[in-house]
């Protein structure tokens, strides 16, 4: 097991506020889960 973690900046319009981004690496099959992000964009990944 292991955790990645990288520091960065996302782009809303003409700010970019910091985000975390953290990954959990593990052995077994891929997979992709999103935490945190708005509803939009959870109905949409559904």
């Amino acid at each position: 097991m292991s955790l990645a973690i990288v520091h960065s900046r996302a782009q809303v319009g003409v700010v970019a506020p910091a985000v975390t981004v953290e990954a959990h690496l593990t052995n077994g099959l891929p997979a992709l889960t999103l935490v945190g992000f708005c509803r939009k964009v959870r109905l949409a990944n559904e």
